[in-house]
Order: structure tokens, then C-alpha cells, then sequence
């Protein structure tokens, strides 16, 4: 399906061809922001562009610091779910799930889960890494679907995602009430409390390429280390519109158009509702700022040390964002 897809876009038509209501969106930069285009396999979708941004301009209108994280959710291709994975039961239980385990956290600000997701079939790219961990897959429109998930937090109860290996001493538990062992327990329990020492591989931190500079030795010349962390994001309203830059490029990639099979009739993509009112007012606000043209910078994965690394780094991204 997705190559059939791809192929439809070659024409760079202006409305999804499997869904006339959605507009097809191909420039590299939306309302100031960098996005995450792939013109070769197709666009972004304009209406997942405009819902995601409007979610994160609300939330930063309505908290002094918001905390994000990107997370990946897999379905187990050879363990037997108890739910149907043709529809999105599993997406919502995850985040019914999720959103117990945070309010059990005791903190005194707000605990509410916000996301956006997105439901997608696997590209090649998916198929080979999902190979790699030793799923047999033959075909990636025979796979099971999985999530894109981007989590947003009140900054004030919650700024880390924390360690996600197993506790120790534990039997490969998931037992410490970091974030991200709130997390895999909420996948666990999503997918029918499977046992966590099946977990591994199911839920992926998305990362992202750091550099740090390194002195030179009397064996070495300076050079650049390069490590993947965990991206974290962190939004805060006195930063305004600059402060979006980075999660605006990040949540683009739950937006691209040519990933997601719509002949299904199932809904690929969603954000957690926005107050119609709410909504009204940031759209407001951007039109009393005048046309969004100027870029408000550039976010850190666009940054590069070198034309090798960038190329690198490129290849990276398209996995691991």
C-alpha cells in the first residue's frame, strides 16, 4: 500500500488521493517552522500540520512550561493480543492507562496526558529495522500497524523521562515510577498486561544526535563525539513563537502523508481536543501577527558539523524521529 501510495504523489497533487478533504502540503516550512519533508515519497498533511500546531500554541498558552516526549508503540507481531488491531482500542487504552499512572504521581499541578498520534503502516525502512530485532515480517502491508505518539505534560509536574531499562534485582520488571517506566507499564497494560519481560523492542524513546566537543590529547586532535539521547522537549510561554521550533519539526513526522493507509477507513492521526473557542483564539493571534515567512530558526537536527554528518544524521532521522 505504501508504494502504491508514494506513487500516486508523484504528481504532487494539492489533495490526498485517498481522502479529498485532506490538502497536501509540500514546502519545507509551515507558519515559520522547519518541517520534515520527504518529497520523494510524498507530502505532509496540511490539516495534521494545522491541528498539532494548534494544540501546542493552546497548551503553551496555558501552562508557563510544558514537557514533551516522542514515543514509538509497537503491536507484537508473534504474541496474540486479546484487542483488535483494526481499529485504535490499543491507542486509547494506552492512554487511559497512561493517564492512571500519572495521576498516581501525587503532584500538585495538573497530570493530564495531551498527545497527538498517528496510526501507520511500515515503509521498508520499518521493515528491515523490525527484521533486525527479529520479527518475520515478508511484507509490510501484512504487518501490524503501530503509533507515533508525541506526550505532553504540565512542565510542573513532570521534566524527565528517567531511566527506562528494567529495575534491577527485578525478573526484567518495569517497577521505578520514572516516566518512562510509567510508560512501558501503560503499553503493557494497553495490550493486555503482557508480561514485561516481552516489552523490549515494543516501546522506543525517540532520539536524537548530540555533539560534544572533545579536547585534544597528546595521541588525538580535537574532534566531535557524536551519542543519541533520548529528545526530549520543553516549552515555555515566555519564549513565544521561537520556543516551537524544535517540537513543531519533531511532530511534523506524525504528519507525513505517504505512511499512512487510509483505504482502511480507520482514523490515522489525532490530537487531544482543543476548546473550539481556544482553538478560534490562537488562530486569531497568528492572523494579528501578519504572515508567518520569516523562519523562527533552526531546529537542532538541521544543525550540522559537516556535509558527512549531515547526511548521516539525515538517514537518522527519518528512523529515529
Amino acid at each position: 500500500m505504501t508504494i502504491k501510495l508514494i506513487q500516486k504523489f508523484r504528481n504532487k497533487p494539492k489533495r490526498h488521493p485517498s481522502r479529498n478533504h485532506l490538502k497536501c502540503y509540500w514546502k519545507s516550512i509551515y507558519r515559520g517552522y522547519h518541517v520534515q519533508q520527504y518529497h520523494s515519497k510524498g507530502p505532509q498533511v496540511k490539516n495534521y500540520l494545522d491541528a498539532s500546531f494548534v494544540m501546542i500554541k493552546y497548551l503553551q498558552n496555558m501552562h508557563n512550561h510544558i514537557f514533551g516526549f516522542r514515543i514509538d508503540l509497537h503491536i507484537p507481531e508473534d504474541i496474540s493480543c486479546p484487542f483488535d488491531d483494526t481499529d485504535n482500542v490499543l491507542i486509547r487504552r494506552f492512554l487511559y492507562w497512561l493517564q492512571l499512572e500519572l495521576n498516581r504521581s501525587g503532584s500538585k499541578h495538573s497530570t493530564r496526558v495531551h498527545a497527538i498520534w498517528a496510526r501507520e503502516k511500515l515503509d521498508w525502512t520499518w521493515v528491515d529495522r523490525k527484521r533486525k530485532r527479529g520479527d518475520k515480517i515478508l511484507d509490510p502491508d501484512a504487518a501490524k500497524p503501530h503509533y507515533h505518539v508525541l506526550i505532553l505534560l504540565n512542565g510542573d509536574s513532570f521534566n524527565s523521562v528517567g531511566c527506562y531499562q528494567p529495575t534491577q534485582n527485578a525478573n526484567g520488571c518495569y517497577l521505578s515510577n520514572t516516566m518512562a517506566h510509567r510508560v512501558i507499564r501503560a503499553w503493557s497494560y494497553a495490550l493486555g498486561k503482557l508480561p514485561h519481560c516481552h516489552m523490549p523492542g515494543l516501546i522506543e524513546f525517540c532520539k536524537q544526535v548530540h555533539f560534544k566537543d572533545l579536547p585534544a590529547t597528546k595521541e588525538e586532535p580535537a574532534k566531535k563525539s557524536r551519542e543519541k539521547k533520548v529528545a526530549t522537549f520543553s516549552i515555555r510561554r515566555s519564549e513565544g513563537p521561537r520556543g516551537l521550533v524544535e517540537i513543531m519539526y519533531a511532530v511534523s513526522y506524525l504528519c507525513k502523508a505517504y505512511s499512512k493507509d487510509l483505504s482502511e477507513g480507520v482514523r490515522c492521526f489525532q490530537t487531544t481536543q482543543v476548546p473550539k473557542n481556544a482553538a478560534q483564539k490562537v488562530w486569531d493571534d497568528e492572523r494579528d501577527r501578519g504572515p508567518a515567512e520569516a523562519q523562527y530558526g533552526t531546529p537542532r537536527a538541521l544543525t550540522k558539523c559537516s556535509e558527512n554528518e549531515a547526511l548521516e544524521e539525515n538517514e537518522d532521522n527519518d528512523i529515529d524521529w
